[in-house]
């Protein structure tokens, strides 16, 4: 089993300058508990401000001065060597994180001037668009298309440049002209921005729209006719809007660690329904910032710990074999299945780290953010035989992560101090989710309560992630990154309140928490808001694509609504199965309903179902909407199993009622 820490601190002897010296080796544990090991012994108290303790550290030193080791520890989590009562301390350092933002923001800007000047000279080389232009470039249109379904990947490169061109491209390249790079950049990580022509306390101002929406509505009929008639599809498929539009609104909205915005401008008519709608990203989002190097052919391979290797194997058959889930062996999930312990930054990461360190004869002291966890798990079971430590920093010095070589040392800390702290996973409550599905399956409540525990930009997190590597039949519940923010909201509401959701319960605004009321405005507002659905029907927007209402900033630009409630349904269970054939392949990560699963093997015989042996367990079906008001909401429904057996089962070993419906295919209820 991997360890936590290997702890091989030693007090040695003082050196010539009078300094103790200290061999220090963690794979990945706490700051708090690494300090606290080398305080113990060389007998001095380190100290660590509360919110550094839980940063996770990876260090490998020889004997080096005690002071040096813990510079280099402080620089890696944002913070500053203090001394303190006979001792040190590392404190929390404002003026590094402020400084990092600010070079963010001015990398950011920069990127920004760059892309936005790139779309301005596109128009600057063709100011005006009329019937050749529009000739030609459905020309190129028909030829993207031909290109892109021979060759996917190499049609992409002219996405771009295509889209640029057309009328909508052409407008929004005016539009966030006009908006401006500064007022672009300053958009939080994280955080949902909407423009409008007159904006409301929630909104900026966008530019005068009537020239540009002129210029706009003049493009698009010389496109819309050359169209016309021509059978084109997915891309090129462009339709011009029933209605001018006349007025618009400009949503933007930036991930944490994206240097680009997902931006979509909506034009809608005096009415309020939405008659265009144009998303684009902004700037490509570069996975790689700066020059890492490239890696040598000549490069010796490393080998990867035999636990690790382990691992890696098993993962690297799903990758390899095009399957999208693994289910790796009990033995190899047991350790895996205590993060506390074994920190999931102590695996490959570690591994790759200690290689990459020995190969320059550095000591290391890194602390990782968690998004560089997936990257580097691929890199790492597709080259589990022989990985290079050089492959390792390509993947590793990307956006959320930078590596340097101060005299000596290998220095691995976050681009971002800020949001890793805010994207690092709860080691502690990650623990308790995964034995709660080790038990047979969590509950609603429990995986409520873990993603409310977990980073608020889930989907940004390690914790998806590592639970597809450990756990994947948790994953059916957790599949849709826009409905976490409404497991959130459940997940913050009293105990009360969850005491009472197995039966349905409405809570209303007056009695949520302010945590719950936190968590609502972060979803009604925040990046991954979702236009509510018009009850008990969806009403059509007279041919339209939405209403102009429905945007929140606008809709609640005095605060939400009084009537505003969160409803959970009564659970729904019904029992559902893994079937399992002799000699074949391990199951399925969905779990299938016994008239699905008949209608599946294409058998109505028991002695054709006794080739199989199955998994028994039962499925909760929970409905969670929020109403806005009446007649408007959002909902989604989360779907959980339960394992009754874990052991497989012969057909002649399942309930009879299952058996019935395997093999009559009448549907059951539990």
């Amino acid at each position: 089993m991997m360890k936590r820490g290997i702890l091989l601190v030693a007090f040695l002897a003082p050196t010539l300058a009078g300094a103790q010296s200290v061999a220090y080796e963690t794979r990945g544990e706490t700051l708090g508990a690494t300090l606290r090991a080398i305080g113990q012994r060389i007998g001095k108290p380190i100290e660590v401000d509360g919110v550094l303790a839980n940063e996770i550290v990876i260090v490998r030193t020889k004997s080096r001065p005690v002071e040096d080791v813990l510079r280099q520890v402080a620089g890696a989590v944002g913070g500053k060597l203090e001394t303190s009562n006979g001792g040190w301390r590392i404190a929390a350092d404002a003026e590094v994180q402020t400084a990092q933002e600010k070079a963010d923001f001015a990398r950011r800007l920069e990127t920004l001037r760059t892309a936005l000047a790139a779309r301005r000279k596109r128009l600057d080389d063709q100011p005006e668009f009329g019937e050749r232009d529009a000739r030609l470039l459905v020309a190129r249109l028909q030829a993207f298309e031909k290109d892109r379904q021979r060759d996917p990947m190499a049609a992409g490169t002219t996405f771009s440049d295509l889209w640029a061109a057309t009328p909508d491209g052409r407008l929004v390249t005016r539009v966030l002209t006009g908006v401006g790079a500064e007022a672009l950049a300053a958009i939080e990580p994280g955080q949902r921005v909407v423009f409008t022509e007159r904006p409301n306390r929630l909104q900026r101002p966008l530019p005068p729209m009537a020239a540009i929406t002129d210029r706009y509505w003049a493009e698009f009929k010389p496109m819309a006719d050359e169209v016309a008639g021509k059978e084109l599809t997915g891309f090129a498929a462009i339709a011009m809007p029933e209605k001018r539009p006349t007025r618009w609104l400009l949503e933007a909205k930036r991930g944490p660690f994206e240097s680009g915005l997902e931006v979509t401008l909506k034009g809608y008519d005096d009415g309020g329904i939405v008659r265009t709608r144009v998303p684009t990203d902004l700037t490509v989002s570069r996975l790689f910032r700066g020059s890492p190097p490239t890696p040598s052919a000549a490069e010796k391979p490393f080998a990867f710990s035999p636990g690790v290797k382990r691992i890696l194997a098993e993962m690297a058959k799903g990758f390899l074999g095009g399957q999208s889930d693994v289910y790796l062996p009990e033995d190899v999930r047991k350790p895996l299945r205590d993060p506390v312990a074994n920190d999931p930054l102590s695996w490959w990461v570690a591994d790759a780290l200690f290689a990459l360190a020995a190969r320059e004869d550095r000591d290391l002291v890194a602390c990782v953010p968690d998004l560089v966890l997936l990257p580097t798990l691929m890199m790492a079971a597709m080259e589990f035989e022989a990985p290079r430590a050089g492959a390792f920093e390509t993947y590793l010095a990307g956006e959320a992560a930078t590596l340097t070589r101060p005299e000596g040392w290998l220095l691995v800390s976050p681009r971002s101090f800020r949001w890793s702290r805010e994207l690092r996973t709860d080691r502690r409550i990650l623990k308790v989710y995964l034995e709660a599905v080790a038990r047979g399956g969590a509950t609603f409540i429990e995986t409520a309560q873990f993603v409310y525990g977990a980073p608020r930009a889930f989907s940004d997190s390690i914790a998806p992630y590592y639970l597809l590597i450990v756990a994947p039949e948790s994953m059916e519940a957790l599949s849709s990154i826009n409905d976490h923010s409404l497991l959130r909201i459940v997940g913050s509401l009293s105990p009360v309140q969850l005491a009472s959701a197995g039966s349905g319960t409405i809570v209303p605004i007056g009695a949520f928490s302010p945590e719950t009321r936190k968590e609502v405005e972060s979803y009604v507002f925040g990046p991954y808001a979702q236009e509510p659905t018009h009850l008990p029907d969806p009403v059509p927007a007279a041919s339209g694509l939405g209403f102009a209402a429905d945007e929140p900033t606008v809709r609640y630009a005095n605060g939400l609504s009084p009537t505003l409630s969160l409803a959970v349904a009564p659970y729904g269970t019904s029992f559902v199965l893994r079937a399992l054939e002799e000699g074949g392949a391990p199951p399925p990560r969905d779990w299938e309903e016994p008239a699905n699963l008949h209608r599946r093997l294409a058998t109505k015989t028991e002695a054709d179902l006794a080739r199989f042996r199955f998994m028994v367990g039962e499925r909760t079906t929970v409905t969670v909407a929020l109403h806005y008001e009446p007649g408007l909401a959002t909902s989604a429904t989360f779907r959980l199993v339960r394992i009754q057996s874990a052991e497989p089962r012969p057909f002649a070993g399942l309930p009879e009622a299952v058996r019935r419906a395997l093999l009559g295919g009448t549907p059951l209820r539990s």
